[in-house]
């Protein structure tokens, strides 16, 4: 209190001899005064009014503006900026983008037919070899993050400047989904791409602040969509939670994405509006089954299922989760309905720890983010109360994920985002056995899991167009794994929650991006 008592007197100081000044400066040199005046006032103006520019916070700093960058924090700015052949609307339904129409010729052939008229920021209209070369700079680039999204592309042939034609060495069921994060640019930007983002967006890269972690962008004159509604548009990293909140209640930003649950009942005092949606991130915990760890025994995965009271997970968070009971969200296809919940059971949980062991404490590792040290608590506790001995460690997102690949984790604590909306991306990611000649197979099971049925199918739903068998399969792929194997514990989805300046209309997306060119 007597810090901001100290400041408000140095700026009611500082405002009289300001004032002293202007009238001293009007008395004795009129003929100045206007111009002045008017020179001092403007440094408190905006420069920009709030109907021409629009600033959203966001949690992070962007890292990379590399197109083939798969990052979060990358790809909530790269979107305003880069466009790709077909692109998910705010429900993640497929619509066209730069492709005005596409279709299979065969089971591994799709072709393309581009939007005519398309124009780069640079100037240069879109052609079907900037689609070519990008898709192989995706593909092939040494840091990519997206070459598994099209590593099932053998070849591009490009018939004239407006036809794609994309073979893959089997079908690829989700190949236009995977696509929807494939950016399109020039072909003879590829060697400084990297650096200078030029796309065929709604706004144009204008400027970097590395300092402030501002993003500047402006509005894209020759836009072949609808000309959005905001002249320069701001995406300002903030990663300090107070400083963000501080930003969109004192007006430094219209829009604040991931608001902490604690803030959402307090919005309403600063004239802001809470928009809350789904992640499509669902959050669970995974059990070892190498041979040396104890939940390689099915008894002891049982215990834990029966020992851990998912409506309690609601205490940790409140509104911003939902309890899950399995490894994707409602609407991602391949969710199943008729799963069955196993119900809190302590005792029966003892009965089934007694059955592997009766006298003796059980060490294990339990390895969870930092930030969930409620929720590392809740679980200490329980494990204990069943006859274990749990170490539990709070690890950096990159020191756990570390940590889990190499197999030194008993039980840990994972989330994974199904971005292209089909439950085979977790499958074959998490699942699937791991040392597959297929790059995405198995990238993330930290478990070391391994099923030849399940394999199998993940295999199978990976190569199989008719909609109908897919659901079959990946259907039973999910009961396997969470109701016969147990490959974990599924506890919450998590919601993604925005503040949002009265006056700005905007609608949250399935796939938690924030389109500039949508708001208005």
């Amino acid at each position: 209190m007597h810090s901001k008592a100290h400041f408000f007197k140095i700026v009611g100081v500082f405002l009289f001899f300001v004032i002293f000044a202007i009238l001293s400066i009007q008395i004795f040199a009129p003929t100045t005064y206007e111009n002045l005046k008017n020179r001092f006032l403007s440094q408190f103006q905006p420069k920009i009014s709030q109907e021409e520019e629009l600033v959203i916070a966001f949690p992070d700093v962007i890292a990379s503006f590399d197109p083939a960058s798969y990052k979060a924090s990358d790809r909530s700015r790269l979107v305003n900026m880069y466009e790709t052949l077909v692109r998910m609307d705010s429900s993640l339904t497929l619509e066209p983008s730069l492709a005005l129409s596409w279709g299979f010729s065969t089971d591994t052939v799709l072709e393309f037919h581009l939007r005519p008229g398309v124009s780069f920021h640079d100037g240069t209209l879109l052609t079907a070899e900037d689609v070519r070369s990008s898709i192989e700079y995706a593909k092939n680039a040494p840091n990519s993050e997206v070459s598994y999204l099209v590593s099932t592309i053998s070849s591009i042939e490009t018939p004239d400047s407006s036809t794609v034609r994309i073979i893959t060495d089997f079908p690829d069921p989700l190949l236009l989904q995977k696509l929807t994060a494939i950016f399109i640019f020039p072909k003879k930007n590829i060697a400084t791409i990297s650096k200078t983002p030029v796309g065929t967006g709604a706004y144009i890269w204008k400027r970097y602040d590395k300092e402030k972690g501002d993003l500047e962008l402006q509005r894209f004159s020759d836009y072949w969509g609808s000309s959005p509604k905001f002249r320069y548009v701001v995406l300002r990293g903030i990663p300090d939670r107070e400083e963000r909140f501080s930003a969109i209640s004192t007006g430094g930003a219209d829009i604040l994405t991931a608001v902490p649950g604690y803030l959402a009942s307090s919005l309403s005092a600063y004239d802001l509006d809470l928009k809350v949606i789904p992640s499509l991130e669902v959050n669970f915990l995974a059990f070892s089954f190498r041979p040396e760890s104890i939940f390689s025994k099915k008894e002891a995965r049982e215990a834990v299922l029966h020992a851990i009271d998912r409506t309690e997970l609601l205490k940790f968070a409140g509104d911003s989760i939902e309890p899950a009971n399995q490894f994707v969200s409602r609407g991602v296809f391949g969710y199943r309905a008729d799963i069955s919940n196993r119900e809190y059971d302590l005792e029966k949980a003892k009965t089934l720890m007694r059955s592997i062991e009766s006298f003796v404490r059980i060490q294990i590792s339990v390895d969870l983010p930092m930030g969930f040290e409620a929720l590392g608590r809740y679980i200490e506790d329980q494990l204990y109360l069943i006859g274990f001995d749990p170490d539990v460690q709070y690890l950096s997102v990159s020191d756990l994920t570390e940590k889990v690949m190499s197999g030194k984790s008993d039980f840990y604590l994972f989330g994974f985002r199904s971005e292209l909306g089909d439950a085979n991306d977790f499958f074959s990611a998490v699942a699937h056995s791991r040392g597959s000649d297929i790059s995405r197979f198995g990238v993330f099971n930290g478990s070391f899991y391994q099923n030849s049925h399940v394999d199998e199918l993940i295999t199978e739903s990976s190569r199989t167009l008719d909609t109908f068998k897919r659901s079959e399969k990946l259907q039973e792929i999910m009961k396997i794994l969470v109701e016969d194997d147990m490959l974990g514990i599924p506890l919450f989805e998590s919601k993604v929650m925005y503040a949002v300046r009265r006056g700005v209309h905007f609608e949250p997306r399935v796939d938690g991006y924030v389109l500039a060119r949508d708001i208005f």
